[in-house]
């Protein structure tokens, strides 16, 4: 968008070292990443951030550990993040719901799907994902020293 010729002069500005140093000054004040903010005035007073900063985080983790748990079937977090996307926008959540239940637990699905806007209920899905994985984990690795221990006795 911006190499419209009419964002030439808003374009130039935002990759000033004015506007990086305002940027950055203001990334630290209002504790937020610098490449959160997506935009600033020329006095610093005025700025624009990305939206849903805990949300995304959440996004973020679920993809990794998703990737983790299924590395053979995604090579980076973004494949994963690639099948979010397909279920966005082809209404097909199954296989979606299949890998994250498959990798947080039963229920897992649901609780991101009743994650709200707000920033403390991102919080608080973040930390009950984060416990879920762990718990899924210890079952995980239980059934692997199960399956060993049948075929070892076979």
């Amino acid at each position: 968008m911006f190499d419209q010729p009419e964002l030439a002069k808003e374009k130039e500005w935002l990759i000033s070292n004015e506007a990086k140093e305002l940027r950055k000054k203001l990334a630290k004040e209002k504790e937020i990443p610098e490449d959160d903010i997506i935009w600033v005035s020329e006095k610093g007073k005025d700025w624009d951030i990305i939206s849903y900063l805990q949300q995304r985080n959440i996004l973020n983790y679920v993809c990794a550990e998703i990737q983790k748990r299924f590395p053979e079937q995604y090579q980076s977090a973004d494949d994963v993040y690639k099948i979010f996307l397909n279920a966005h926008f082809t209404g097909r959540l199954l296989p979606l719901a299949r890998i994250v239940e498959k990798t947080f637990g039963e229920g897992s699905f649901r609780l991101l799907g009743n994650m709200s806007i707000d920033k403390q209920g991102g919080v608080l899905h973040l930390e009950s994902l984060k416990k879920m994985r762990v718990k899924q984990s210890k079952m995980e690795s239980k059934e692997k020293i199960m399956s060993h221990s049948n075929i070892s006795s076979e």
